[in-house]
């Protein structure tokens, strides 16, 4: 018995891997035309060959789910088209001892994916988008962050600390902006509540603006002079202010923000904690953070739903139909988890269902239908 399930998995491992570095291979043929675009910024190849290099741990995240439903359904489908699967029934060989090493081999492979998201997608994702954005594009490190906080250098020496920014909503909250001349003297120093980027510029709200005053010390000649510490005026509070004269976009702030795509699991789970001592709503975050073990577990969703309908067709004998109705089950399986992550950043969903929602729907049809399969 054991001789059996070892061969099953060794056929399915290596429908996995061909499947899964023909879609890495397909990945980076079409995501060449981007090449152009480096040499236009006359990028070493070295840099080149790095970008791709990081990127391939993400490649294959992305399509480990697609190839594990892809190689579930040939798999079965050869072993119908050469009645193994008649020999091994014949046999006393039950359903379960025939895709139990399947369905094992799906669930390690979502377990890798997990470990892959936590700990390798994270530094490979930064450094590749190191290698294009500095490297490549020329472009300079205008950001970092710090104990969850934003340190932003915008243009004509406009300084931000921003403790809450969700760029693509172009909202940022309980902020701070420093202002400085050409000699790097302070202006002013301005904090404010929330910062909201409308039409007409960026429009500040609950803020509060002490302009920098300086006193002249001696001269230091040849025209020079040295002025003291700068002492802040009394505070101005406004409720709200338009401010054109900031020339950042909310695109410039999203190339530097916390992007929940490329952070693993504790890191989000830190930063949502720090938030919620802020007392900030993290509903939007809360969804990324379940879809860090939900997508994962694609996967072994994958091989659950191609596993029936590859054997039912298989009687039927349209094991081409029963492979292109797995793909119609994965397309609007997607489809489905996209919508439930919209509507879960939205706020239109809880984030447990926005996230779990398609895989405990497709788990518990793919659950059924593999016991009418038994039964038949």
């Amino acid at each position: 018995m054991r001789i059996i399930s070892r061969y099953i998995a060794v056929e399915f491992a290596k429908m996995l891997g061909w499947f899964i570095l023909s879609f890495v291979v397909i990945y980076l043929v079409i995501d060449m035309s981007r090449i152009e675009g480096f040499l236009h910024h006359k990028a070493q190849a070295g840099d080149i060959v790095g970008y791709y290099i990081y990127k391939l741990p993400l490649i294959v995240f992305q399509m480990a789910p697609v190839a594990v439903l892809l190689a579930t359904s040939i798999t079965l489908a050869a072993f119908g088209r050469n009645n193994e699967l008649v020999a091994f029934r014949a046999a006393g060989i039950s359903l379960w001892r025939i895709i139990g090493p399947i369905l094992a081999a799906a669930a390690l492979v979502s377990v890798l994916s997990f470990l892959c998201a936590e700990y390798i997608i994270p530094v490979t994702s930064r450094q590749q988008e190191y290698i294009e954005r500095i490297k490549i594009k020329g472009k300079e490190p205008k950001g970092y962050l710090k104990s969850g906080d934003l340190w932003f250098r915008g243009k004509e020496n406009t300084f931000y600390n921003i403790r809450v920014f969700e760029p693509r909503q172009k909202l940022f909250r309980q902020l701070s902006i420093f202002k400085f001349d050409q000699d790097f003297r302070l202006q002013y120093r301005l904090d404010a509540e929330r910062m909201e980027w409308r039409e007409d510029g960026w429009r500040l709200f609950d803020l509060v603006i002490r302009t920098a005053v300086y006193q002249e010390n001696n001269s230091l000649g040849d025209g020079f002079q040295s002025y003291g510490p700068p002492l802040l005026s009394k505070p101005q509070f406004l409720p709200e202010k338009i401010m054109p004269e900031l020339k950042e976009t909310p695109k410039d702030f999203l190339e530097q923000g916390t992007k929940p795509e490329i952070m693993g699991f504790r890191e989000l789970q830190n930063y949502i904690a720090e938030l919620s001592r802020r007392r900030h709503n993290v509903d939007r975050y809360l969804v990324d953070l379940y879809a860090k073990l939900a997508i994962p577990a694609i996967s072994l969703v994958m091989a659950i739903i191609g596993v029936p309908f590859s054997l039912r067709f298989n009687r039927q004998g349209g094991r081409a139909i029963g492979l292109g109705v797995s793909m119609l089950l994965g397309f609007c399986y997607w489809v489905l988890l996209a919508l439930g992550l919209a509507l879960g950043h939205g706020g239109r969903l809880a984030p447990l269902w926005a996230a779990w929602g398609a895989n405990i729907l497709f788990l518990l049809g793919g659950g059924y239908l593999l016991a009418k399969v038994n039964q038949s």
